[in-house]
């Protein structure tokens, strides 16, 4: 349900913000989970909740883990918008930023 998943999305995002990042992170996948399971992961709504659910990872110094899950969404930006659309260069940021943080 729609209305659940913004819930969802909501209360992860209140979470993270006062420092509860298990929290926040347990949520986040619950919301990514529920746009995949809808047949929506590909959406917007189900990309920003992928790239919400790697800013977490990354703060959660799971960098490998969000690498991967900001891979996932380039190659579906890069199908979907091609390569030099502003969208698609954000998330190669993102990712070139999780990849210096690697290093």
């Amino acid at each position: 349900d729609p209305q659940t998943l913004g819930a969802k999305a909501w209360s992860a995002s209140v979470a993270k913000r006062v420092g509860r990042l298990q929290e926040a992170r347990a949520l986040q996948e619950e919301v990514v989970d529920g746009y995949e399971s809808h047949g929506e992961g590909e959406s917007d709504q189900g990309l920003l909740a992928a790239l919400n659910l790697a800013s977490t990872l990354v703060e959660l110094d799971q960098l490998d883990d969000a690498g991967r899950l900001v891979r996932s969404v380039l190659h579906v930006r890069r199908h979907a918008l091609g390569p030099d659309d502003p969208k698609t260069r954000e998330v190669q940021e993102v990712l070139a930023s999780i990849e210096a943080r690697s290093e």
